[in-house]
């Protein structure tokens, strides 16, 4: 115990949190059995780091698109897991108020950081919480059909990002 009280905040861990083989991480992603897959937003302060779990899959796809195309892995990652979960959403279809992103795959393997790095947010009074950066992958982010950020030579959020609603909560329809 007084180990833990020392080092306090200095601890920290790493661990894979899928699989780490790529022909069986494959695997996994391609099969309709498992919801490929994990987003917290940065919701979780210090020792978690998973917000980009949709665009790693991209970016693993994009390189094996011989065991999945791009757009069946597009596919499983919106409308496949919105039909599970019985949400309205997931496609781009005609009268649909959009959430979509525009991401440049060539930059995958470049811009796309495996590592989280420590954003101390003034929000946090003091704390932080551990981010992933995707540089340019990510060129622009639309909520309810409404461009919010934008990342075409020059970072740009919405004014009233975090100021007023862009999207909705969605409902399960059962």
């Amino acid at each position: 115990m007084d180990l833990m009280m020392e080092y306090d905040k200095d601890i920290r861990w790493k661990c894979d949190t899928a699989n780490h083989r790529p022909e069986q991480r494959m695997d996994l992603l391609s099969d309709p059995n498992c919801m490929p897959g994990f987003n917290d937003s940065g919701a979780h302060n210090v020792n978690m780091a998973f917000h980009d779990g949709g665009l790693q899959m991209l970016a693993q796809v994009y390189e094996n698109q011989d065991k999945m195309s791009i757009e069946r892995a597009i596919h499983r990652i919106t409308k496949e897991t919105a039909d599970f979960l019985n949400i309205d959403c997931g496609d781009i279809s005609e009268g649909k108020t959009a959430d979509l992103i525009v991401v440049d795959p060539s930059r995958f393997k470049t811009d796309l950081t495996l590592e989280p790095t420590e954003d101390h947010h003034p929000m946090l009074e003091g704390g932080y919480r551990l981010v992933k950066r995707s540089g340019k992958v990510v060129q622009h982010v639309f909520v309810g059909g409404e461009e919010v950020y934008k990342n075409n030579g020059t970072v740009g959020f919405h004014p009233e990002l975090g100021k007023r609603k862009f999207g909705k909560l969605l409902r399960s329809k059962s």
